[in-house]
């Protein structure tokens, strides 16, 4: 999770509070992956858990987490991790 934002669980849904001030609210597919995310899952559990959860194909799953997490990371809610391949090089 990226610095100054704040998150609640309330009702089951994830309340988020940017450091911009934005609030955003993730329910359903997007509050499992928000959770797994912010808590700093790799992004395969995400995969996995959205995929077992709804019964769709992981390569689906795939595209969704990775669709959202791009999203994630524009609106500065988490910050991008390194790659394997760039951690390996340092």
């Amino acid at each position: 999770m990226a610095s100054g934002v704040r998150v609640r669980e309330i009702a089951g849904q994830s309340i988020v509070l940017a450091a911009t001030g934005t609030l955003y609210t993730f329910a359903g597919s997007g509050g499992v992956v928000w959770r797994l995310i912010a808590r700093g899952a790799p992004l395969k559990e995400a995969v996995d858990a959205l995929a077992r959860r709804y019964g769709i194909a992981s390569a689906r799953a795939e595209r969704d987490v990775r669709s959202f997490v791009r999203q994630l990371v524009a609106r500065g809610l988490v910050r991008p991790r390194p790659s394997r391949r760039r951690r390996a090089r340092t």
